[in-house]
């Protein structure tokens, strides 16, 4: 470092005995730099143990908080025997709409069918929703100065209605759950932790709880991964493809763009999804056609003429069953 400091200064300067005086300073420069190094107060090199202790510390606690991640297991983010089993009743009553819908022969399935999957909510979800529209906010959620905004919108909107229904009362344990795509919900709940240290419940934002990802866009981002694996604009020739099938049904509008063309999308998977499992209806009963007759061994000829108990035993626990078994693949590791 010395050599090549002294010659940097002796190229800058073309006459000698300035680049030996610089030189000389250099060398000054450095030895007082390095008798600085040597005669290191003893508090100084206390307080940087001290320091390197903490660290050491702290890297031990970081290295138990890694191990304990390194202990979760997929199986935590997976569906339990529980889960799949409520999901395989579900899916059930959702192809049995669609069986009885499409196929008259299977007319008499629809008094086996609710009208509403039954689940832990049913008695809340069973009552009217009241739809109030908010005002047009001018504000845009690119920010957080313009999410606090927001928040503090619905705050007073909330206030006033409460209030003026003679309500005001639960404002102090009430929680309103707010949303919208999964970049607004992370904003929103930034916006709420810069509140975090404020006085009150409101100024807190705690009754707006919780900030959650709207369904349709989870619908939206499911949608659009599908096309983009499954929808080959391109592939055209085919059979059987989703390409295909898009010229087939001469949709011109689902060019594989879902956020442009939502809806033209959503109805294109869903009629191709229908076509799909009502082909593989007929063929496991035995149909030429969707009014044809269907023959399988678990249909009772006189399953019209059964009553009501009987006929819900053989479309759930016999018919339904033999067809979301042979449909369904659960995930597996």
């Amino acid at each position: 470092m010395k050599e090549t400091f002294s010659y940097v200064i002796k190229e800058s300067d073309k006459s000698g005995t300035g680049a030996r005086t610089k030189r000389c300073a250099a060398d000054n420069i450095i030895r007082s730099v390095e008798k600085l190094k040597i005669s290191k107060p003893e508090s100084e090199e206390k307080v940087t143990r001290t320091k390197s202790r903490k660290k050491i510390e702290f890297s031990t606690e970081d290295e138990h908080s890694y191990s304990a991640r390194r202990a979760t297991q997929a199986q935590n983010f997976l569906p339990n025997d529980d889960e799949i089993s409520a999901y395989k009743e579900s899916l059930k009553i959702l192809l049995g709409r669609d069986i009885q819908h499409h196929m008259s022969e299977f007319r008499w399935m629809r008094h086996c069918l609710p009208k509403n999957i039954p689940h832990n909510l049913s008695h809340v979800m069973s009552k009217k929703s009241n739809i109030h529209l908010l005002p047009v906010s001018l504000s845009n959620e690119t920010s957080y100065g313009w999410c606090l905004k927001i928040l503090d919108e619905y705050t007073e909107m909330v206030n006033r209605w409460y209030t003026k229904a003679g309500r005001g009362d639960e404002l102090d344990y009430i929680a309103i759950p707010i949303g919208g795509d999964q970049l607004t919900r992370v904003r929103l709940q930034g916006a709420k932790c810069l509140r975090a240290s404020a006085h009150t419940r409101q100024q807190r934002f705690e009754h707006l709880y919780p900030v959650v990802t709207e369904l349709f866009h989870i619908l939206q981002d499911f949608l659009e991964k599908m096309c983009k694996i499954l929808l080959k604009v391109t592939n055209v020739k085919d059979a059987g493809t989703l390409g295909k099938l898009r010229i087939l049904i001469e949709r011109n509008n689902v060019n594989g763009h879902v956020k442009q063309r939502f809806k033209a999308h959503e109805d294109f998977i869903i009629t191709c999804g229908q076509a799909y499992f009502l082909s593989f209806v007929m063929e496991k009963f035995q149909m030429e056609d969707l009014n044809s007759k269907p023959s399988h061994p678990l249909l009772p000829e006189n399953v019209k003429m059964l009553h009501q108990p009987s006929k819900e035993k053989v479309f759930f626990s016999e018919i339904m069953d033999d067809i979301v078994s042979s449909i369904f693949e659960p995930f597996k590791l």
